[in-house]
Parts: C-alpha cells; sequence; structure tokens
C-alpha cells in the first residue's frame, strides 16, 4: 500500500473511456473498470483518517483551481464508524458536487514562463486534444542557450522522437519508446505529465509510462520556458 501513516500524499484520477487509471505520488497504482456510465458520476466525497490541504478537479474543457478546505482535520473521534453504518462524513470534509466552469482558452502556438526554473520533482500536466488529421506537435522545455528538451510526437511516422537544441545544433534523436506506443491519437484527448527527475524527464501519456530523456542541461533552474506548437487544441496547463 502507497500509504504511511502521517505522511503527505497525492491521488490523481485519471478518467478514461474504458476505465479510472489511478495514481499515487505519481506512480500508476490501479486501474479500475466503470460499472455504470461516467455521464452519471457527478459527486466527490472523501471520508476517513485523512486532512485535505486541496482537491483539483479538472474538466475535459480545462481546469478547475485548486479547492480549499479549512477545518478539513483529521479523523474526528466524536464521529466514530458505528456497527452496521456506513463511516459518516466529517466536519469540512462534506460531500460536494464541482459546479461546471468557463472553459480556459490556450492559443497554440503557446508559449509560457516557468518562474523559478525547474527542480527534482517539478511536474509539468499538460491537457489536450489532437486535431483530427495531425502531422506533428511539440513540447519544448527552452532555457536562454536553446531546448533543454523536445517532445516531438509524429504521426507521418508513428514516433515521439526527443531531442535537444544546444549550441545552435540539434543533438542525437531518441525514439525508442515503451510498449503502450505513443499514446497519442487524431481526434483524441491526452493528459501529459512531465516530471523532472534529478537525472532525466519522465514522461507520461493517459498515465501511462511513454520515455525517459537524460537531462542534456545540467543547471535545471535556468529551464524556465515552456513551448507548445501543432496540430493539438489546449485545454489546460498546469507548471
Amino acid at each position: 500500500m502507497p500509504f504511511r501513516k502521517g505522511h503527505p500524499f497525492e491521488i490523481r484520477i485519471l478518467v478514461t473511456q474504458h476505465d479510472y487509471k489511478v495514481s499515487v505520488n505519481r506512480n500508476h497504482y490501479l486501474e479500475y473498470h466503470h460499472r455504470i456510465p461516467i455521464h452519471r458520476v457527478n459527486t466527490l466525497t472523501v471520508n476517513g483518517c485523512v486532512s485535505l490541504s486541496s482537491v483539483d478537479i479538472q474538466a475535459p474543457g480545462g481546469g478547475f483551481p485548486p479547492q480549499q478546505f479549512p477545518g478539513a482535520g483529521m479523523y474526528n473521534p466524536a464521529f466514530p464508524p458505528q456497527p452496521g453504518f456506513p463511516p459518516q462524513p466529517f466536519p469540512g470534509c462534506n460531500p460536494f458536487t464541482a459546479a461546471p466552469q468557463q472553459t480556459a482558452h490556450y492559443v497554440v502556438p503557446y508559449n509560457t514562463t516557468i518562474h523559478g526554473g525547474l527542480f527534482p520533482n517539478k511536474v509539468i500536466v499538460i491537457r489536450g486534444a489532437v486535431t483530427g488529421h495531425p502531422k506533428r506537435f511539440h513540447v519544448n522545455l527552452k532555457f536562454h542557450g536553446g531546448i533543454a528538451f523536445h517532445f516531438n510526437p509524429r504521426f507521418d511516422e508513428n514516433t515521439i522522437v526527443r531531442n535537444s537544441h544546444l549550441n545552435n545544433r540539434w543533438g542525437k534523436e531518441e525514439r525508442k519508446m515503451s510498449s503502450c506506443g505513443m499514446g497519442f491519437a487524431p481526434g483524441q484527448s491526452f493528459v501529459i505529465e512531465i516530471i523532472c527527475e534529478h537525472h532525466a524527464f519522465k514522461v507520461n501519456v493517459n498515465g501511462n509510462h511513454v520515455c525517459n530523456f537524460n537531462h542534456r542541461v545540467p543547471h535545471l533552474h535556468e529551464i524556465d520556458t515552456l513551448q507548445i506548437e501543432g496540430d493539438v487544441v489546449l485545454q489546460h496547463i498546469q507548471i
């Protein structure tokens, strides 16, 4: 079990067409196939011996800001489970239904500053959809001297090219991928997670690990720009 008493955790639940993909602390943990149509699921409930710091619900058309819950404390002995009855919600942890938000709009090509640069355990999340007849798109992590990480899905070649552009020259391409393949399809939505680790970038697509890319720029804090171009529609960016 990936949870430890007294330690913080992060649970991410990705809703796909066929199942829920659950990761804990950015590591894939389990999959759970749908038993009812997902359009009927409209409430998130959290009960038990936890303290909530934030809940972030991201709609298909854009992101929801983190929801803060003052008073969401640890298990309250004044409300113990009773024999024959399910655990009851605690004050500050009541069930809620998220109201729809307006869609966020991100113009492609997209450029934004990564304030403070990158560092180990920094995560960038990109939610969007591939256009109907795509050829390519790319995600660049840039610094003053060029491109530290170039992530380039190529539908015309059915691969993902990774590279860097340093001293006005492209480096050696990397094309090897995990067994799950590209993870992208024309007209389909996606979630990209770029995890900056000590020695490499780790990339997940829709909860599946697709590749690693060893750092070629040693000073991570100098990598301070995110750039996205190509045949995609962007719905939510989390830096």
